[in-house]
């Protein structure tokens, strides 16, 4: 079996309280086979400080998708 990507998708809305526990969640998943693991958070024009949560885990393997209205 070749190794594998696993790409993690999260979609978030005000979610501040929370997203950062569930990107180091993904981050920290070891699966046999899987070599690789990106995160993928999808802020869905979120008002409160969801962006800058997500944006203060400084890891390669976090990309940051801004949605301009909900």
């Amino acid at each position: 079996m070749a190794a594998e990507r696993v790409s993690v998708v999260i979609p978030c809305f005000n979610a501040a309280a929370h997203v950062g526990g569930a990107i180091d969640s993904a981050l920290a998943q070891r699966q046999p086979g899987v070599i690789d693991v990106e995160v993928i958070a999808v802020d869905d024009a979120s008002t409160d400080d969801t962006v800058q949560v997500i944006e203060s885990i400084r890891h390669p393997a976090v990309r940051l998708v801004r949605q301009k209205e909900n």
